[in-house]
């Protein structure tokens, strides 16, 4: 009888343990993906200044060229 308790027990406890890896995995992947997601919307918003800067210096130049 006192094995099946251990037995139980030991059970319940490995079951925790998986609980509390799997909560840790998935709150590691939640920061990965903010992470991932922070620097994307980063990398896009640098692309559209550079963008709206090139597009600022193409229509100045177009103006010195036809004014």
């Amino acid at each position: 009888m006192q094995i099946r308790g251990a037995v139980r027990t030991q059970a319940m406890r490995d079951s925790e343990f998986m609980g509390q890896v799997t909560r840790a995995a998935r709150a590691g992947a939640l920061a990965a993906l903010e992470r991932l997601i922070e620097t994307a919307l980063l990398e896009v918003g640098q692309r559209a200044i550079d963008l709206t800067r090139a597009t600022v210096r193409n229509i100045a130049e177009w103006i010195k060229a036809n004014w």
